[in-house]
């Protein structure tokens, strides 16, 4: 009672009995803990079975550290007697092959050591007074080879004897290293140099690891057991539909049963005479001919509503093969989200640019309209200021006439250059002449300044040419920039009527899916047999791909449509606009 007392513990959520879980029967199927925390509410039977399941886990925990220590101490009595040389078997006082005696009961673990007498007097009868006891045989070993002492014997006796030091050598290295337990007897502090302190600096390591193992153990176990819960449930639940399905399949089989066995017995009565039958027989016989009838109904209904809907499941699987086909066909690439993203992006770019481009236009078309005012300007100041056809005639008829006039005057100053002016104003032909030449000098100058404004107008005339080359040019462009946007723009407006009538066709097929899906709905609540149920299942999946299908189909012919065509568009608008 004392044990049990230790053992179990008041159960802290007020446990009123304990119930094992049928998958871990350790733990309480009601609260969720530990046998031991159920003082006073577990029963009898349910203690013993674990404290014997306790008992026996120590007994193996115990028995199987005890065979580990037989192993390890076979083991190293193993070493020991392998690292024995031959030589030292005198030293142990026994052959390899013997088997080893209690550490405890030997004295070759004592050490080089010196006694007095003191010591032979005071100490007990031990390990020293086993050496000086009287009946004790005294075993003399020699341990001189004198076959290597042999003078003859050159080279391979010096090997010889090279060897043999060296195998005698090494041993009590090994011997040193594996001397016993120092709590057995003999110098502790020796012993402790060499073994004792190796052995417990890593004690503390070793036990860190030994309780990480044994939690990532109990985390696998507990891993393991919930994965076997839930395997469980699972089984449970496949044999519960299991079991739905083979009552269901006796229940047709029955069913099955009673028609037969009601047709046999129509059959068995129409085949006797009919005086021979009583009024209740006829009355029976009829009223099974109506079940059987009904029975028959019900089965033919039964099998047209299965046919209908097995004709419908064909018609949709063949729908969704085309829809797949049509998908393989006409899907995007898996880039399809990016290269939508791009397509956006260059219709945004284009239609950026076509505002820009229309913005050009209208600014070109201005300046075309400045440049034909200024060319109308221009030619009608040319017509204003034309000079007559004999105008270029009468201008060096009046240069030939002013240089004669010079000629002359000259002539006459070398003819009398001492003649003062005042004379020269008595003679009246003289002052004619000079006035003549007045004149003439007058109208020359006049005339080559009408004749240099005249080369300013045609010099701007001449400039106004490529004016107006440009100005036809661009006129022209304009032009084809108009007619191209006009069909354009029809072509524009037969995409969007095509768009609408693919609207239009994708809404019938969503009302026609819809429609189906009603109807599918229906059938699966009329239908009670497995096999219906599963080709309902087919059926609505396949619904559901085809569905599917014509959305994506949809989506990506809206995309198509919309972005990848717009952008074309502006493309071409914008490689064929004019540049001026």
């Amino acid at each position: 009672m004392d044990v049990l007392t230790a053992l179990l513990t008041p159960n802290p959520d007020g446990c009123e009995c304990f119930e094992p879980n049928p998958f871990k029967p350790e733990k309480c199927k009601n609260c969720g803990r530990v046998w031991t925390e159920h003082a006073g509410v577990i029963s009898e039977a349910h203690l013993k079975v674990f404290l014997q399941q306790r008992q026996k886990s120590q007994e193996d925990k115990d028995k199987k550290e005890a065979e580990a220590k037989q192993a390890a101490a076979a083991k190293k009595s193993a070493k020991k007697r392998a690292s024995q040389a031959v030589e030292d078997d005198w030293l142990f006082g026994a052959d390899k092959d013997e088997p080893e005696k209690n550490d405890e009961e030997s004295d070759d673990d004592l050490g080089f050591r010196m006694f007095s007498a003191a010591d032979f007097v005071t100490s007990d009868p031990g390990p020293v007074g086993s050496m000086i006891e009287p009946n004790r045989q005294l075993k003399v070993v020699n341990l001189i080879d004198w076959g290597e002492c042999d003078v003859a014997q050159e080279l391979s006796g010096a090997g010889e004897a090279t060897g043999s030091s060296a195998s005698t050598m090494a041993p009590p290295v090994e011997v040193r290293q594996t001397l016993p337990d120092p709590r057995a007897g003999g110098d502790s502090h020796f012993q402790e140099s060499f073994g004792s302190t190796p052995n417990l600096v890593p004690l503390s390591g070793n036990q860190d690891l030994v309780t990480e193992i044994q939690h990532l153990k109990q985390m696998l176990a507990d891993a393991n057991e919930e994965k076997d819960i839930q395997v469980a449930i699972v089984r449970d639940e496949v044999q519960e539909k299991e079991q739905e399905i083979q009552a269901l399949l006796r229940q047709k089989n029955e069913t099955e049963a009673l028609l037969r066995e009601a047709r046999q017995k129509i059959e068995s009565e129409a085949s006797q005479p009919a005086a021979a039958s009583s009024p209740e027989q006829l009355a029976e016989v009829q009223q099974l001919r109506a079940q059987v009838a009904e029975a028959e109904a019900k089965l033919e209904a039964r099998e047209a509503q299965e046919a209908a809907v097995s004709a419908e499941v064909q018609q949709l699987r063949a729908r969704v093969a085309e829809s797949e086909a049509e998908a393989e066909g006409r899907t995007p690439p898996p880039d399809q989200s990016s290269e939508v993203l791009q397509l956006r992006a260059r219709a945004d770019e284009a239609e950026a640019l076509l505002k820009a481009r229309e913005a050009q236009e209208a600014a070109v078309s201005a300046e075309v309209q400045q440049l034909r005012a200024r060319v109308a300007e221009s030619e009608a100041e040319a017509e204003g200021r034309t000079p007559p056809p004999d105008q270029s005639s009468e201008v060096l008829q009046l240069r030939a006439r002013a240089d004669e006039a010079e000629a002359l005057l000259k002539a006459l100053r070398q003819r009398d250059p001492t003649a003062h002016p005042e004379a020269g104003n008595s003679d009246g032909t003289s002052l004619d002449h000079s006035i003549e030449v007045e004149q003439l000098k007058a109208r020359a100058s006049q005339a080559e300044e009408r004749l240099e404004a005249l080369q300013k107008d045609t010099a701007s005339s001449e400039e106004l040419e490529p004016l107006r080359a440009r100005a036809a040019q661009a006129e022209t462009q304009l032009q084809a920039a108009t007619l191209e946007s006009q069909a354009k723009q029809a072509e524009l407006e037969a995409w969007q009527q095509k768009h609408a009538a693919s609207s239009a066709e994708v809404v019938q097929l969503r009302t026609r899916l819809a429609e189906v899906e009603e109807e599918l709905k229906a059938l699966q609540h009329s239908a009670a047999a497995p096999v219906q149920h599963a080709e309902d299942a087919q059926a609505a999946k396949a619904l559901r791909d085809v569905r599917m299908h014509a959305e994506q189909q949809l989506a990506w012919i809206l995309q198509r449509m919309g972005v990848t065509h717009q952008a074309a568009e502006l493309q071409k608008v914008g490689a064929n606009a004019p540049c001026v």
